[in-house]
């Protein structure tokens, strides 16, 4: 019985994985993508920002690591953004 159940699972959970959730869905057709995490690369990428920001006098930036470097990078490259770009 134990060995059917695993076999049963083991065919069901490919299945389960591929689908998405709403929150998934959701990020994939708002996600802005960027080249590069690093500064000094130009801004094309991050072009559409400027629609989503808007005119926002407060930008919030974060990061859900404490020492990672791709995160301070791209924190980096976002400041740069929002001062040359957007006058912050």
């Amino acid at each position: 019985m134990r060995a059917s159940a695993l076999l049963a699972a083991a065919l069901i959970w490919p299945a389960a994985a591929q689908q998405t959730s709403p929150v998934e869905e959701w990020i994939a057709s708002h996600a802005i993508r960027l080249t590069t995490p690093q500064a000094g690369h130009g801004f094309k990428d991050m072009e559409p920002l400027k629609q989503a920001i808007g005119d926002a006098r407060i930008v919030s930036l974060g990061e859900a690591t404490h020492g990672t470097r791709e995160f301070f990078q791209l924190k980096h490259r976002m400041l740069e953004f929002l001062a040359t770009e957007m006058g912050f």
